[in-house]
C-alpha cells in the first residue's frame, strides 16, 4: 500500500499533468476541483470543510467536501476522484457527512464514474451537474437511512461482533488497523461509545465504523463507504432490501481504466 498524504489544494494543482494519447485524455486535478466549485457556486451551496488525499506519489487524489445543509447534524458531502496514472476513472459521489466528527456517508446509488477518454472534458460537466443537482434528494434518503440506524438496538456484544467480523471476513472493506480503531471507538468515542457494555445502537456502530475508514486508501474511500452503507442497511431492514449490488470494487478493480 503506498504512502497517503494530505495535501493542500495549492499543492495538487502542482502535480504534473500527463500527456494525452489517442486513447487517453487526462483530467487535471485544478480542472476538476475548480469545475466543481463553480457549479457548486452556480447552485448556491457552500463548502463547509474540504478535505485532499494522494496516493502513488500524487498519481491518484480524493477530494471530499462537506456541504452545508439546513440539517445540524448530517450535511451535504460531495466526494471525488482523479488519477493520472491511468488506473482509477474520474468518480464523483454524492453522500453525507456527520457534522461533529466528519464521518462520511456515501449509498450506492449516488456514485457516477467515466473514463479518461473520448468526450470525458464535455460529459465531466455534466456529471459534476447530475451529481450537485441530485445532493438534496439523496441527502433526505441518507436522514431516512440514519433514522433507522438510529432505531436499531443490538440485542448483545457477540451480535455487533460478529457483524464486524463479517464486514473484515466476508465483504473485506476493513483491515487489521481498522479493526483497532473500531475497537477502540466502541470503548471511548465521545460521541458513539457503547451506552453499556452490552448497549450499542446500529448509527453508532456505523459512526465506529467509518471513523476507522477515515484511514483507508483513497482509491478505496468511496467503494469502502458505500459497502458499509449497503450492508447496515440491510442488516437493519433485511425485509426490505432485495438485489443488493455487493459491486465493492467501485474505486477499485471497476474502476480500472482500459
Amino acid at each position: 500500500m503506498s504512502k497517503i498524504s494530505l495535501l493542500k489544494k495549492e499543492e495538487l494543482f502542482q502535480i504534473p499533468v500527463p500527456k494525452g494519447t489517442a486513447t487517453y485524455v487526462p483530467i487535471s486535478n485544478k480542472g476538476l476541483i475548480s469545475t466543481v466549485d463553480a457549479r457548486l457556486s452556480d447552485y448556491g451551496f457552500k463548502v463547509c470543510s474540504e478535505q485532499f488525499q494522494t496516493a502513488e506519489s500524487g498519481q491518484i487524489m480524493i477530494a471530499k467536501y462537506g456541504i452545508q445543509s439546513e440539517n445540524d447534524e448530517i450535511a451535504m458531502m460531495l466526494a471525488f476522484g482523479n488519477s493520472y496514472n491511468k488506473t482509477r476513472k474520474v468518480s464523483i459521489a454524492a453522500g453525507g457527512q456527520v457534522i461533529i466528527c466528519c464521518n462520511g456517508m456515501v449509498k450506492g446509488d449516488f456514485v457516477s464514474m467515466r473514463k479518461h477518454n473520448g468526450s470525458i472534458s464535455y460529459d465531466l460537466n455534466s456529471l459534476i451537474e447530475d451529481a450537485i443537482q441530485s445532493m438534496g434528494i439523496k441527502h433526505s434518503s441518507l436522514l431516512e437511512d440514519t433514522k433507522q440506524l438510529k432505531e436499531y438496538q443490538f440485542n448483545n456484544r457477540k451480535e455487533f461482533i460478529s457483524l464486524i467480523g463479517d464486514m473484515y471476513f466476508n465483504h473485506q472493506f476493513l483491515n487489521t488497523v481498522q479493526l483497532n480503531i473500531i475497537k477502540r471507538e466502541i470503548q471511548y468515542s465521545e460521541h458513539f461509545a457503547m451506552l453499556t457494555p452490552n448497549q450499542l445502537t446500529a448509527w453508532n456502530l456505523y459512526n465506529n465504523v467509518t471513523e476507522a475508514l477515515k484511514v483507508a486508501h483513497p482509491t478505496e474511500y468511496i467503494s469502502s463507504h458505500k459497502a458499509l452503507h449497503a450492508l447496515m442497511m440491510d442488516y437493519v431492514r433485511p425485509q426490505k432490501v432485495e438485489n443488493i449490488d455487493w459491486d465493492f470494487a467501485l474505486f477499485q478493480e471497476a474502476s480500472i481504466e482500459g
